[in-house]
């Protein structure tokens, strides 16, 4: 496996190159345009390591791409299995080049960066604040590299891989933006100018399961940091939660990845993905819950929204069969989703209304 990887490094060199300069400069010319002392108007102070983590983030999604695209390639997947090498050793192999691939662009770009904005001199940054948030995003970094990696190797054309990243990376945060909608989720805030307790909606919380969040959320959390040295009790929360969320699917996701490594067959390279972690599941669930947020209260408004979502569903099954004869399952499929989240949308009518009274009574009882 030692020449395996020595050759794969060497292979993309010059991908690492590219990316570093490319990372770097985008990073420093970004820095080099922004006033980070600005303080009036809309504009407030900026430490911008918004800039740092968004390239990360692009890197994350940019590069399993890359480096796993050879599996839905019926020439490449066919040359690269008939080595002398096991699947899940070439899937480490790809995986270690490919953080490597990441982290390097990402770390000359952050530390250019950081020297940028120290060039500027703000006088009021907490600069030692800029070495844990470099550190735990590498965590993060590499916990979002085998999400991607994974959703992506469940395709089996590059383009579905893509869709795959994208679509399960807002999946999770739909469906809990649907149950906030419905459960009200809410955190408690003291008021010391009047000395009251109350209940705020957390509105936080749907973003807290989006796969980019934790790297999000860890800028929001330092950039405060940076700037006035503290954080506000819903910061820490927002991020907690999202940091428990990413780190359980990284570890769940290259499980995963090394364990569909020995399964996945080369002669599906290029067909129709049809796997459990795609359509099959992915345009069900999304036909229900975007007919589960639509009000059914007001259906003779609501009525050009239900028709645009069935229109939307057959054009997205024809997509996925890459036909316009669908299977009677695919039929059934999307009149059963249609009803079901017309039935989820009345529940969560009912059950949202008697929740907003009862958060209005638990803070009147609070403050009695």
């Amino acid at each position: 496996m030692k020449r395996a990887f020595l050759y794969e490094l060497k292979r993309n060199l010059l991908p690492l190159v590219i990316f570093s300069v490319i990372t770097a400069a985008v990073c420093l010319l970004a820095v080099s345009t922004t006033d980070v002392e600005h303080l009036t108007g809309y504009v407030s102070r900026n430490s911008c390591v918004w800039y740092f983590m968004a390239a990360l983030m692009v890197l994350c999604t940019v590069v399993p791409v890359m480096q796993f695209s050879y599996r839905m390639h019926t020439r490449s997947v066919d040359l690269w299995y008939c080595l002398p090498i096991s699947r899940k050793s070439l899937t480490l192999v790809r995986t270690l080049v490919g953080l490597i691939l990441v982290f390097v662009p990402y770390t000359l770009a952050y530390w250019l960066g950081v020297a940028g904005v120290a060039v500027q001199q703000p006088k009021t940054f907490a600069f030692i604040w800029y070495l844990p948030n470099y550190f735990l995003s590498l965590v993060l970094g590499a916990g979002l590299f085998g999400v991607n990696a994974f959703l992506f190797t469940r395709a089996n054309r590059a383009s579905d891989g893509i869709v795959f990243m994208l679509a399960w990376g807002c999946a999770l945060a739909m469906l809990m933006w649907y149950l906030s909608e419905i459960f009200r989720f809410v955190i408690p805030y003291y008021d010391s100018r009047y000395g009251t307790t109350s209940y705020r909606y957390f509105s936080n919380l749907p973003v807290c399961f989006f796969t980019f969040g934790p790297i999000g959320w860890s800028a929001s959390l330092f950039d405060k940091f940076i700037l006035t040295g503290a954080a506000e009790y819903s910061d820490w929360l927002t991020f907690g939660i999202s940091l428990g969320v990413g780190l359980a699917e990284a570890v769940a996701a290259y499980m995963l990845l090394f364990v569909y490594s020995e399964r996945d067959k080369a002669e599906n390279a290029a067909q129709i993905s049809s796997s459990w972690w795609g359509y099959r599941v992915l345009l069900p669930f999304y036909l229900t819950l975007t007919v589960a947020m639509l009000d059914p209260t007001t259906f003779s408004y609501n009525y050009l929204f239900y028709g645009l979502s069935l229109i939307g569903a057959f054009i997205l099954y024809f997509a996925y069969r890459r036909s316009f004869r669908l299977k009677k399952e695919d039929i059934i499929s999307i009149l059963v989703c249609f009803v079901v989240g017309v039935a989820l949308s009345i529940i969560a009518q009912n059950l949202s209304v008697e929740m907003v009274d009862n958060i209005y009574i638990l803070t009147v009882c609070l403050n009695c």
